[in-house]
């Protein structure tokens, strides 16, 4: 069980990452910067999470869930689904009709309500599957809201379902 929970972080860390504001301009550093600040830099990911990300990716599976819309906790959108609740990993910005949004900015901007029903397009990776029970991540990739609006992620890769 440790194991699980274990490799459920290792997986959840880079995925949360993923499309995450660049904190380059609030580091306090004494050397000056040789680049121009206006000019995003992207931050190295270390190996190990780069390697579980790539495996994650290779391994996982696209779904679509549907459920009513419980809050957005951190990062994480909670539904309530015909089998349950479930959590969906949200990447910080999104597309809504031609508007860059951050996932805090659905909600105020009435595009995600409390009680909607709404379809989220995701990649299932399972890490532990027994008899019982199974632990799974989804990361959410395109939102569907009740007026039939999509949202779409900003990542640094495409996701197209064959």
């Amino acid at each position: 069980m440790f194991v699980a929970a274990v490799a459920g972080l290792l997986i959840y860390v880079p995925l949360s990452l993923a499309g995450q504001r660049n904190n380059y301009r609030d580091m306090q550093n004494d050397i000056p910067p040789v680049i121009d600040e206006n000019i995003p830099c992207p931050q190295p990911v270390d190996r190990p999470r780069f390697e579980l990300l790539k495996r994650f990716l290779a391994n996982s599976t696209p779904v679509e869930i549907r459920g009513n819309v419980v809050r957005l906790v951190k990062r994480l959108l909670v539904l309530n689904t015909e089998r349950g609740q479930v959590r969906i990993h949200l990447p910080l910005t999104w597309i809504v009709e031609e508007q860059e949004l951050e996932r805090e900015d659905l909600f105020e901007i009435d595009y995600l309500t409390i009680g909607q029903n709404i379809t989220v397009k995701a990649l299932k990776g399972t890490l532990v599957t027994k008899e019982v029970y199974s632990i799974y991540v989804l990361f959410g990739y395109e939102i569907i809201n009740a007026n039939s609006v999509h949202a779409y992620a900003v990542l640094p890769f495409n996701i197209e379902t064959l």
